[in-house]
């Protein structure tokens, strides 16, 4: 088969934005750094450091003593006012924002209490706290994460679980004051970006994410993709039923258990022959039996009824465990789940646990803002019809 030939301006663009890549990831840098890291000969590094400050997108930063005794040589990064990327996570009793200036490797972290009856989206608002200087970056990126469904075409969001002050209108009002690149993601989806990005999941780029808390969520990313569903309602695994009783049809709604019921927290602590407490004190008495203890093998199990029903359909490279009962029991949780899954299924599983915590949704939704940015100020390369092969 032929292989359609790159224009030189689609080269280009393809190079430039491998430079302005390499310099928002690690820079600033050297051009002598430069052009090892991209294998670029140093006469165009010298070429496309010229072009792109002209355009506003290269700026030099002091610099850095050379091998060559008594020289220096100059130091090139992204412009200090280009880019701000900040991340937004709407969790159950607080508002987390990180900020992160594009190029830089400064961030700051804040935390505001959610205070009842007061309107949520003020409060978004004056946590995320644009001041005027935040405006004068050319280029300004939000990615807010909370429990509920986006719309994958208008970007709004359809319904958001555990938020039942999440007023009508909010993601409209929410762009008027923070900008009109204000984007919106399901929370676990962003965990699942997070994990991919810089967790436990580096190594694989098909996955699936289940989070297990009061509730439980999923995420499934694809070739390096989140998958979103026509209705952005991918990975809401509550709805999936979970019930090996018949039950007529006409009574489905009210008799049939979904794996909601089954595998949250209180259902899995019940499991466990325990209570639930906001304290997930249950999880410690479990972690004090041995792995063999039936209280395991029940929780195992009743967690792997809507699991083995992903992984028989999707068959992911391998599975991430996250949210509060994962980040409880740990490790713990591999060896008695796995059983249960390989019992029922002919092929292995690999299943890992998240180390990244409370911050993996600000995490994912920080590199989100910042692609997002990164697309608007370096420009998207037009490959169509085109190969990149040869190109590596």
């Amino acid at each position: 088969m032929k292989v359609p030939q790159l224009s030189v301006e689609v080269v280009r663009a393809i190079n430039d934005r491998a430079f302005l890549e390499l310099l928002a990831d690690h820079g600033p840098l050297t051009r002598g750094q430069i052009a090892q890291a991209a294998q670029f000969s140093r006469p165009y590094v010298l070429e496309l450091t010229d072009r792109l400050a002209a355009r506003g997108l290269v700026a030099r930063q002091g610099t850095r003593e050379s091998a060559q005794r008594g020289r220096k040589a100059a130091l090139y990064g992204l412009p200090p006012d280009l880019g701000l990327c900040i991340g937004v996570d709407i969790a159950l009793d607080e508002i987390r924002v990180r900020r992160v200036v594009l190029g830089s490797s400064r961030r700051s972290d804040t935390s505001t209490p959610i205070i009842p009856g007061v309107d949520l989206v003020d409060q978004i608002v004056d946590a995320v706290g644009l001041t005027e200087q935040d405006r004068q970056f050319k280029y300004l990126s939000s990615v807010v994460g909370l429990p509920g469904s986006v719309d994958p075409v208008g970007g709004d969001i359809i319904f958001a679980w555990d938020r039942p002050d999440w007023p009508a209108g909010a993601a409209a009002r929410i762009r008027r004051h923070l900008g009109p690149d204000t984007a919106f993601e399901n929370e676990v989806n962003l965990r699942a970006v997070a994990e991919h990005r810089q967790g436990t999941a580096q190594d694989v780029d098909s996955f699936l994410l289940l989070s297990l808390g009061m509730g439980v969520g999923s995420a499934l990313m694809l070739k390096g993709r989140i998958l979103r569903g026509e209705h952005g309602a991918a990975g809401e695994i509550g709805f999936l039923p979970a019930s090996a009783e018949p039950v007529p049809m006409r009574r489905l709604e009210r008799r049939i258990a979904s794996y909601q019921t089954v595998a949250g927290a209180v259902a899995l602590a019940g499991a466990a022959g325990m209570k639930h407490d906001p304290t997930y004190a249950w999880t410690k008495h479990l972690l004090s039996l041995r792995s063999t203890a039936p209280e395991w093998r029940a929780i195992a199990e009743q967690i792997a009824v809507g699991l083995l029903a992903m992984v028989s359909v999707v068959d992911p490279g391998c599975i991430v465990l996250a949210g509060e009962v994962a980040k409880m029991l740990g490790s713990a949780l591999v060896q008695p789940l796995t059983s249960v899954l390989t019992d029922h299924l002919p092929w292995g599983v690999d299943l890992r646990v998240s180390r990244l915590g409370d911050s993996a949704v600000l995490a994912g939704a920080v590199h989100e803002a910042s692609r997002r940015l990164r697309d608007a100020a370096f420009g998207v390369p037009n490959l169509q019809g085109a190969s990149l092969r040869g190109l590596h």
